[in-house]
C-alpha cells in the first residue's frame, strides 16, 4: 500500500514548485499530490473566455 504525501504551497508559489520532491516521492512508491490553487484555474479560464478562439 502506498503512503499518501500531500505537498501544500503558499499563496505566492505553484503546485509545480513541488516537482523536485513529488517525483522522487512517487519513485519510492508513495502517492505524491501537490494540488493547484483553485484561483489559478479560475483565472486561466476567465482569460480564455475573453479571447476569440
Amino acid at each position: 500500500m502506498s503512503t499518501p504525501v500531500i505537498f501544500i504551497h503558499g499563496r505566492r508559489s505553484y503546485a509545480s514548485s513541488w516537482q523536485p520532491w513529488t517525483d522522487p516521492s512517487a519513485d519510492r512508491g508513495n502517492r505524491a499530490v501537490a494540488p493547484r490553487r483553485p484561483e489559478v484555474a479560475a483565472t486561466a479560464l476567465t482569460r480564455l473566455k475573453g479571447r476569440n478562439l
